[in-house]
């Protein structure tokens, strides 16, 4: 993700400038921890991310999404201790204008309930899988499986429901998750 944070941060001073990555760089961290960028980080129960990427075939295996899972855990940590948003998937998908309401006002833009309900409109989980589903071979890089824009992948949202892991994984993968990724189930609420 540091590819390119110059021209963003430079280009971030005339208006505002969204990034979305999974695991920012070295000098985004620091950027993010200097307050030079205003982070806000959505984040979901680590058994639906699991049963996802096992779903939609973005892992080969069980194993390789757990060994991922765990080596961006100190990363997702690092911002509870940091100056960024948190944001609950369940909370940033639900039908309410909470989350919508949340992030305007953290990156200083107060909205109307009419222009948040625009937004979460816009940016809802119907819409947002109507615009993956729609991704043809043209919107794709060569090696880069997602649409460089809005980082959607086809199949980018399976089911969508929290808790759905339930449903896909094993007790026994379930527990895994649980033992590997116990500070992150502390550190944002999750019950394992």
């Amino acid at each position: 993700m540091d590819d390119g944070l110059d021209d963003l941060l430079t280009e971030s001073r005339e208006h505002d400038v969204i990034i979305k990555c999974h695991q920012p760089g070295p000098r985004t961290r620091a950027a993010i921890f200097e307050g030079a960028i205003r982070n806000i980080f959505t984040h979901r129960d680590p058994r639906d991310a699991a049963a996802s990427a096992l779903q939609v075939g973005i892992v080969e295996s069980f194993e390789q999404i757990l060994a991922v899972l765990e080596m961006h855990q100190s990363t997702y940590l690092a911002y509870v201790e940091g100056p960024t948003l948190c944001v609950p998937y369940a909370q940033a998908v639900a039908d309410d204008l909470v989350g919508a309401r949340r992030i305007a006002d953290y990156v200083g833009h107060p909205r109307s309930s009419e222009q948040l309900k625009a937004l979460a409109d816009a940016l809802g989980i119907e819409k947002t899988r109507a615009r993956a589903s729609k991704l043809t071979e043209e919107d794709f890089e060569e090696r880069f499986p997602h649409e460089r824009e809005t980082l959607l992948h086809r199949n980018h949202i399976t089911d969508g429901r929290t808790g759905w892991w339930r449903d896909v994984l094993t007790s026994a993968q379930a527990s895994q998750i649980e033992q590997v990724l116990a500070p992150f189930f502390a550190g944002f609420g999750y019950a394992p």
